[in-house]
C-alpha cells in the first residue's frame, strides 16, 4: 500500500429520514468488515433516537435551523417542498463540520441497493485513490441551454445559477472528493443556498475542471425499474436504484449469499430487458 492510499480518509454516508433496521444492520456490517471507510447514517428526522452503537457506526442529526442559516438548504426543493432535508445536512456535515476531514465521501440514499460489502469495497477501491472528483451515474450535458422537457425537465432551474454548459446526473449514489466538496462550500458561502443537486454536482465539477467518472457499476442507478434477483446476480458488483422496500433489500442480500438458492422469478414482476434511462455521454471540454 503506497503513502497516498494510507493517507486517504474515506467515509460513506447513508441518507434517510428514519433508518430502517436493515440499513442499520448493513451499515454495521460494513463497519465491522472493513477499515477502509468510516460509516455514517445521516438522519433527517431530528425526533428519532438512534440506537446505541459502538464508535464505528456514526449517526448524524443536524438542527434544521443551523443547516439553513449556514446556507445548506434547497438541495431538493424542486421535487420535495421542504427547505432542509438529509442531503442538505449531509453536505453541511461533510463540508463544514467534523466531516470535512475526509478526502473522499460516498453519499448514498437508502433506496439504493448495494448487494454486498464486497461490492462497496471494490468500487471504493477503484475510485477513492484515483483523481476522480465526482463519481456518478452519468454526465449528460446541455451545451446550448435547451429547456425542452424531452431532454431533461429540470434544466430551467440552472438558468440563473450557472453559465452554459450545464450537466446533470441522477445522484442517488455519488462519490465526492474533497476538492469538489470545497467548491460546493465556496458556492454556498457566496450564494447562501444549494442549487438542485442533480445538476449542481456535475455542473460545478465540470466548470471547475474537475474529473467526473461514470463507472459501469452505477449504470444500474435508474429512475424507475423493478429489479429482480436474476438481474442482480448477473452484475453483483453493481449498485441498484430503486429498491425502496428495505425488507426486500434484506431478502435479496440473503439470497445472493446462498448460491444454491434458485431464482424464483415466478413471484416477481415480469421484466423487460433493462435499458439505462440515458447513456453516459462524454462531455466536451468547456
Amino acid at each position: 500500500m503506497n503513502k497516498q492510499e494510507r493517507n486517504n480518509k474515506v467515509a460513506i454516508g447513508f441518507l434517510t429520514c428514519t433508518p430502517h433496521v436493515e440499513l442499520i444492520r448493513f451499515a454495521n456490517e460494513i463497519s465491522s468488515t472493513t477499515n477502509e471507510l468510516d460509516v455514517y447514517i445521516i438522519i433527517d428526522d431530528n425526533t428519532y433516537e438512534p440506537p446505541q452503537s459502538d464508535c464505528s457506526l456514526h449517526f448524524i442529526q443536524v438542527d434544521n435551523n443551523q443547516c439553513v442559516s449556514n446556507g445548506y438548504r434547497n438541495s431538493l426543493t424542486l421535487i420535495w417542498e421542504k427547505e432542509c432535508l438529509a442531503w442538505d445536512k449531509a453536505l453541511y456535515y461533510f463540508c463544514r463540520l467534523n466531516g470535512k476531514t475526509y478526502d473522499f465521501v460516498w453519499l448514498v440514499e437508502e433506496d439504493v441497493f448495494i448487494p454486498s460489502v464486497h461490492a462497496l469495497i471494490v468500487l471504493n477501491g477503484q475510485c477513492c485513490n484515483q483523481e476522480y472528483d465526482l463519481v456518478c451515474q452519468r454526465n449528460h450535458y446541455n451545451l446550448h441551454g435547451a429547456l425542452e422537457s424531452l431532454t431533461w425537465r429540470f434544466w430551467f432551474d440552472a438558468k440563473d445559477k450557472f453559465p452554459l454548459p450545464w450537466y446533470h446526473s441522477m445522484i442517488c449514489a455519488v462519490g465526492l472528493s474533497r476538492r469538489l466538496l470545497i467548491k460546493i462550500d465556496e458556492y454556498v458561502t457566496a450564494r447562501c443556498f444549494l442549487p438542485f443537486i442533480e445538476y449542481f454536482f456535475n455542473t460545478i465539477a465540470m466548470h471547475e475542471q474537475l474529473h467526473v467518472y461514470c463507472p459501469p457499476e452505477l449504470s444500474t442507478i435508474n429512475y424507475r425499474h423493478d429489479w429482480i434477483l436474476k438481474e442482480i446476480r448477473q452484475s453483483p458488483m453493481n449498485w441498484y436504484h430503486p429498491i425502496k422496500d428495505m425488507k426486500r433489500q434484506q431478502q435479496l442480500r440473503e439470497r445472493l449469499l446462498n448460491s444454491s438458492d434458485v431464482d424464483d422469478d415466478d413471484n416477481e414482476p415480469e421484466q423487460k430487458e433493462y435499458e439505462p434511462d440515458c447513456f453516459c455521454l462524454q462531455p466536451p471540454n468547456i
